[in-house]
């Protein structure tokens, strides 16, 4: 069987060494007792390598041309959760956005896809915006 090769993990692991480069080397990763600027940067770019690599230790599983309609779906998900950022805020669209991904895509039930986005808002609240003390958009209804 003729081996394909796959550009987007590799174009990921660049991405990857970009991000780990530029959050350990120019913004830094610790600072005193606190993480620094870096430290986001740091862990999506090392996520980012490894989930690539993994990716290119897997056979490939799909034909090359096949496209289904669900291919679309995390983009258009996620352009509705950019545009609703605007209307309430970006806490409140990543929970909204987790509760329609787990309910529509991934076929959960309501009640476990209600509480999966709640423990995802909390969490997301609680480690970026009290923790970290990062700003985030609050919308036109100013909520968080």
């Amino acid at each position: 069987m003729k081996k394909r090769f796959r550009y987007v993990p590799i174009i990921s692991i660049i991405f990857g060494i970009y991000w780990l480069y530029f959050g350990l080397a120019e913004y830094g990763f610790w600072h005193g007792t606190a993480p620094g600027a870096g430290f986001f940067p740091t862990i999506v770019g090392l996520m980012l390598i490894g989930f690539s690599v993994w990716i290119l230790k897997t056979p490939v599983v799909y034909k090359p041309g096949a496209l289904q309609k669900r291919a679309f779906y995390p983009v258009i998900v996620a352009l509705l959760c950019f545009v609703s950022i605007y209307l309430v805020g970006l806490i409140i669209s990543m929970g909204l956005m987790v509760i329609l991904w787990l309910l529509i895509i991934e076929k959960y039930s309501i009640f476990q896809s209600v509480i999966t986005g709640i423990c995802a808002t909390v969490f997301i609240y609680l480690v970026f915006r009290i923790w970290l003390m990062v700003p985030f958009p609050k919308g036109l209804l100013g909520i968080f």
